[in-house]
C-alpha cells in the first residue's frame, strides 16, 4: 500500500516539474502593435517568443476587416493562425474600419512549446488597437444618366477598396416604381434594402423607372456599405437624386398616306406614318380572297397577312415602306389599310387609327404580240451565260442585230408589249422572278427581277447600283445573247 502512495506522490511531482519546464521555456517576451490606427492603414505587429512556435489570433469586430498586406489576402479573424515557423516573427496587417464608428481590435500572440507542437494559452499576451472609421468607405458611386429617358435602363456604378458588399435603397414616390433584372420580374420595393443577398463590394446594377405622373419628379437612390452581411453603415451611404422623366401616355396623333390611291394589279405603293407620343404602330389590311398582298426586300418575298396585324414585328414611330397588291380579279378590287398605332403600354391604340382606301385594278389587255415575237416568247430558255469574245463590246458600241428581241430601254413605269414578253422571259426562273406576273407593266416585281439576273450574270454588285433593274444596254444584250 505503501509503495503505491510513494507512487502517485512521484508521479504529480514529475507533472508539476514539466509544468515549470514549459512555463520557463514557452513565453512570450514582447508583443507590440500600433495603439491607434486610421482606416487602411498598415499595422505592423511583432513578437519575441522563448519557445518553439507562436500562434497568432486577432477577434472580429463588426465592419473590420483585414488583409495580408505582402499578399492583399484575407486574414481571418477568430482563427489561429501561424505566419511562420519561427517563435519569434512579425507581420504586416492593412487595417480597414468600414462600421462607421471606432473599433477596439484585441490581438493575441500564444508561445508553443520547445517542439512547436502545443500551444502555452496561458503564457499568451494581448494587446489592442484603436482603428479609426473610414471616411470614405465607398470609394466612387455613379450613374450613367441622372435624368432618365422613358422607358430607358438607368445603370448606377461602385467601386471600394475594402468593402465585402453594399446593398440598395429607393425613395417612396406615389407615381413612381421601378423594376430591375436582379430583383426578378416583380417590382423593387421602396424605402428598404432592396436586394435580400448583399451585392459585391465593386459593382453595378441597372433599374428601369416607370413614371405615371404627367411630369418628370426627382427620385433618391441610395446606396449603404455592409458592415457585415445583412448590417449596414448609414452615416456613411450616398446617394443619387434622379430626376425621372413622364412615361405617362400623353395625347397621341398620328398620320398615314399611301402615294397613289388607284392602281393596276402587280403595281406598288409606298406607305409612309408618323406616330407622336407612341412607340409603333402595325397595319391591317381588309381584302377579300381574290387580292394578295406582298412585301419584299432583295433576297425575300413574304405574303402579308389579311385581316389580322401584317407584320410580326411592329414598326417604328416614324417610317414608310412599300407593298405590291396582286388582284386574280376582272374587276377592281378596294383594299382597306388601317394604321394602328402603338401605345407605350405596348397596346395599339384603336382610337387613333388611320385608314386609307387603295383601288385595285385589273391589268388593262395589251394589244396582241406579233406572231415572230410570240415564236420566240415561247422558245425562249434561260442558259449559262455563253463565252464571251475576248474583247466584250463596251455599252456605247453594243449594236444590235435584227434578230434582237430586246432593243429598246425599259424601266419602272412602262407598259408595253415588250415588258410582257421580258416578263415572259424571266418567269421561266423562279429564282429571279418568284412573282412570274405577265402584265406587260413595269412595276416594283419586275424590277428586282430585272436585278436579279444581272446580279446573277455579273451586271452589276448589288442593288445599290444605279443600273438596278433597268433594262440597259448591257442587259439588253445578255438578254439577246441567251436566244
Amino acid at each position: 500500500m505503501n509503495k503505491i502512495y510513494v507512487s502517485i506522490l512521484s508521479l504529480i511531482f514529475m507533472l508539476a516539474s514539466a509544468g515549470t519546464v514549459f512555463a520557463e521555456t514557452a513565453s512570450v517576451t514582447s508583443f507590440a502593435v500600433p495603439a491607434t490606427l486610421e482606416s487602411g492603414q498598415i499595422a505592423d505587429l511583432t513578437w519575441t517568443i522563448e519557445g518553439g512556435g507562436h500562434s497568432l489570433i486577432i477577434f472580429c469586430a463588426q465592419g473590420v476587416k483585414i488583409r495580408y498586406a505582402s499578399t492583399n489576402a484575407v486574414f481571418p479573424c477568430d482563427t489561429k493562425v501561424s505566419v511562420s515557423k519561427y517563435a519569434s516573427d512579425g507581420v504586416s496587417l492593412f487595417v480597414a474600419n468600414v462600421s462607421g464608428s471606432p473599433r477596439i481590435v484585441t490581438a493575441r500572440i500564444i508561445p508553443k512549446d520547445p517542439n512547436g507542437a502545443t500551444d502555452y494559452d496561458a503564457g499568451a499576451k494581448e494587446s489592442t488597437m484603436y482603428v479609426k472609421p473610414s471616411r470614405y468607405p465607398v470609394g466612387s458611386f455613379n450613374t450613367n444618366a441622372t435624368s432618365t429617358i422613358s422607358g430607358g435602363i438607368t445603370t448606377f456604378y461602385w467601386s471600394s477598396t475594402y468593402l465585402d458588399g453594399v446593398n440598395f435603397k429607393i425613395a417612396c414616390s406615389d407615381s413612381i416604381t421601378a423594376t430591375s433584372t436582379l430583383y426578378g420580374t416583380n417590382i423593387v420595393p421602396c424605402n428598404r434594402m432592396i436586394f435580400s443577398n448583399d451585392l459585391p463590394g465593386s459593382g453595378s446594377v441597372s433599374f428601369k423607372f416607370d413614371n405615371q405622373s404627367a411630369s418628370e419628379l426627382p427620385l433618391n437612390v441610395t446606396l449603404f456599405p455592409a458592415m457585415s452581411p445583412g448590417v449596414y453603415d448609414g452615416t456613411h451611404s450616398e446617394t443619387i437624386t434622379l430626376t425621372v422623366a413622364s412615361d405617362a401616355q400623353k395625347p397621341l396623333s398620328a398620320r398615314f398616306n399611301a402615294s397613289r390611291n388607284k392602281i393596276y394589279s402587280g403595281d406598288s405603293i409606298l406607305l409612309d406614318w408618323s406616330v407622336s407620343n407612341g412607340s409603333g404602330m402595325n397595319v391591317k389590311f381588309t381584302c377579300s380572297p381574290m387580292l394578295q398582298i406582298r412585301a419584299f426586300s432583295v433576297a425575300t418575298t413574304t405574303t402579308l397577312n389579311c385581316g389580322g396585324y401584317a407584320w410580326s414585328a411592329n414598326f417604328g414611330p416614324t417610317g414608310s415602306t412599300s407593298v405590291t397588291f396582286i388582284s386574280s380579279n376582272s374587276s377592281d378590287e378596294v383594299v382597306t389599310a388601317t394604321m394602328f398605332p402603338l401605345l407605350r403600354s405596348g397596346n395599339y391604340d384603336g382610337n387613333n387609327a388611320q385608314t386609307i382606301q387603295i383601288n385595285v385594278a385589273p391589268v388593262p389587255k395589251t394589244p396582241v404580240l406579233p406572231q415572230s415575237a410570240s415564236s420566240v416568247a415561247q422558245t425562249m430558255t434561260i442558259v449559262p451565260m455563253i463565252s464571251t469574245p475576248a474583247s466584250t463590246p463596251s455599252s456605247s458600241n453594243l449594236l444590235q442585230k435584227s434578230s434582237d428581241v430586246f432593243k429598246a430601254p425599259l424601266k419602272v413605269g412602262v407598259r408595253s408589249a415588250e415588258v410582257k414578253l421580258l416578263q415572259s422571259y424571266l418567269a421561266k426562273d423562279k429564282s429571279i422572278y418568284p412573282e412570274r406576273l405577265v402584265t406587260g407593266y413595269f412595276g416594283a416585281a419586275t424590277k428586282r427581277a430585272v436585278g436579279r439576273f444581272q446580279i446573277k450574270f455579273g451586271l452589276v454588285k448589288n442593288s445599290k447600283d444605279p443600273a438596278y433593274g433597268v433594262l440597259d444596254a448591257k442587259t439588253r444584250f445578255s438578254l439577246n445573247a441567251l436566244q
